[in-house]
């Protein structure tokens, strides 16, 4: 993504019918904007304790974590792809 003003970023993301965020801001402004949300995080408890997702309970959420234990934060790989894509579908299908 380019890089953008602080004002057009938080309008992007609320304009946005889905967000997909890996372990970053995005993801919780999404929470705070009420969207559904589809993010991905490291298989790092210290991490995922403290900056998982607090979504809305009325909002879709599916947040991944690494299938493979992390060392660090940024340990974001081995994921299970296909409930992320089932996820999608259902979102797209309802939406």
């Amino acid at each position: 993504m380019p890089k953008m003003q602080l004002e057009d970023y938080l309008y992007f993301v609320s304009s946005s019918d889905l967000v997909v965020g890996v372990d970053s801001g995005t993801v919780h402004v999404a929470c705070a904007l009420n969207k559904p949300l589809l993010s991905f995080y490291a298989n790092f408890q210290p991490n995922i304790i403290r900056w998982s997702p607090k979504p809305n309970d009325n909002v879709a959420n599916m947040m991944l974590v690494s299938l493979t234990e992390g060392r660090s934060s940024s340990d974001t790989f081995n994921f299970d792809l296909q409930n992320a894509i089932s996820w999608l579908n259902q979102q797209i299908t309802e939406n």
